[in-house]
């Protein structure tokens, strides 16, 4: 049992939500990319990436995030060099 702070929530999930397993969240930025890549390529839509991402701890959330933003510079960069050519 995890020692609990002053309003009862578990010190350990506090610290495992605000610091996340590294694998995780790696998972966590990997699916941000992969959702945002569908995206621009229509395959998502709000409910699913809703779903998606209610289940997430905070850390994990974050990598999400993370990951999501990666793809939307990455597309943004692809879509000023076409403008460029």
């Amino acid at each position: 049992l995890s020692p609990k702070d002053a309003a009862g929530n578990s010190i350990y999930k506090k610290a495992r939500d605000a610091f996340g397993d590294p694998a995780e969240l790696k998972d966590a930025v990997a699916s941000g990319n992969k959702i945002a890549s569908s995206i621009f390529s229509s395959d998502q839509t709000e409910a699913k990436i809703i779903d998606v991402m209610k289940n997430l701890s905070k850390s994990e959330l974050e990598a999400f995030k993370v990951g999501a933003f990666e793809v939307c510079l990455i597309e943004q960069k692809c879509l000023m060099q076409k403008q460029i050519r």
